[in-house]
């Protein structure tokens, strides 16, 4: 009888250190120097010596140099509203600070009472350290929940899948899929098993995309999404 084999050593998928933090920015669409910033912080000199910038991003990685899937999900939370809002990075740790203390939890944009309750006190402690408009206020709770719901939780409210954009924040189609159970959280062509590099690989081989969606037997749109993001991320690289 064959057995599985747990190639995590009995930790979570979602926890395990597989991402470089360039990888990781690929598929965020943000700078690699900016995530790793984030991540794992910077000591930058002053007048009186050098001080400490701390990270953001509660990591589950903090010891390893590569970031998990949970790493991946917080930060792609925080793109988004710093990349349409220009959102700096002393407010956004101040705003996390306030939802931590409000809802009582370690890391809340992990969890899914950030996704009710949290998303809406995150803008308004925001909206009053840079005394935000009441429309700003609400095209930035629009975004980061447009941003919430592309992620997949488990029974317990912990992310479990992410659909990263592949155009733009108000592009809502879920094409391309981040699930770290399934290819080792390489991103695949949506309810499928398809890595995007493999299409992006074939297409630059010479395969059309009308051959490779008849070969996949999946809708040309989608191959044309995965394609695009792929070779934008690759391109990056």
């Amino acid at each position: 009888m064959a057995h599985s084999v747990d190639i995590y050593g009995g930790l979570d998928p979602r926890e395990a250190p597989v991402y470089s933090v360039r990888e990781a920015a690929h598929y965020l669409r943000m700078p690699a120097s900016t995530l790793r910033d984030w991540v794992r912080g910077r000591r930058y000199a002053t007048t009186d010596g050098e001080r400490d910038w701390h990270p953001i991003v509660d990591r589950t990685t903090a010891l390893h140099e590569r970031l998990s899937f949970l790493d991946l999900v917080q930060a792609s939370v925080l793109a988004s509203i710093r990349r349409e809002h220009k959102v700096v990075v002393p407010r956004i740790r101040r705003a996390i600070s306030y939802v931590k203390k409000e809802l009582g939890v370690e890391r809340p944009l992990l969890e899914q009472t950030f996704e009710t309750d949290g998303a809406s006190l995150f803008v308004k402690s925001f909206g009053h350290l840079v005394n935000a408009s009441d429309e700003g206020q609400l095209a930035m709770e629009q975004l980061l929940r447009a941003s919430l719901q592309r992620i997949d939780r488990d029974e317990r409210g912990i992310a479990n899948r992410f659909y990263p954009w592949h155009v733009a924040p108000t592009e809502e189609r879920r094409v391309i899929v981040i699930d770290p159970k399934k290819l080792f959280g390489r991103p695949a062509v949506a309810n499928t098993r398809i890595p995007v590099d493999v299409l992006v690989d074939r297409n630059k081989s010479g395969d059309s995309e009308r051959l490779l969606a008849a070969d996949y037997e999946i809708p040309l749109e989608d191959v044309q999404a995965a394609i695009a993001w792929g070779s934008r991320a690759a391109a990056a690289a």
